[in-house]
């Protein structure tokens, strides 16, 4: 299982005004929660084509006011075992909070092709369903 502090975006993740790193039992582990709702914040990566790529990159670029419009069209989004992109995401186990983050890959390591972006509330929960 991937670490929130492994990603790319940890400190988009870490910086959120609504994100807490707990201590766990006398100062053992750590766990980051969605403080509103106080729900556990999981990381994930998983790799994907360069068409879903170009799908993704356009979802992350649609204004919030637009969202809603852009993701009825858009069904499950396909992971590839070995793709030219990896999305990085945390999110909530409510799915009132999610960030995500396309890599691309290019001369042996994962680069930044946008840039991390955060979802709370009802627009978490549609990308949640997507992806």
């Amino acid at each position: 299982m991937t670490k929130v502090s492994q990603l790319e975006m940890a400190h988009a993740i870490a910086t959120h005004p609504r994100i807490a790193t707990v201590k766990g039992f006398l100062g053992i582990g750590s766990k980051t929660i969605y403080a509103p709702t106080k729900s556990a914040v999981k990381a994930r990566t998983f790799d994907v084509s360069e068409t879903t790529a170009a799908l993704l990159t356009s979802i992350l670029s649609t204004p919030a006011d637009q969202l809603d419009q852009k993701l009825q069209s858009v069904g499950k989004i396909a992971e590839t075992t070995l793709g030219t992109h990896r999305v990085e995401m945390c999110e909530s186990s409510d799915h009132q909070f999610v960030a995500v983050q396309l890599l691309k890959f290019s001369q042996l390591m994962y680069h930044p092709a946008t840039e991390a972006r955060i979802y709370e509330g009802e627009d978490a929960k549609r990308i949640c369903a997507i992806l």
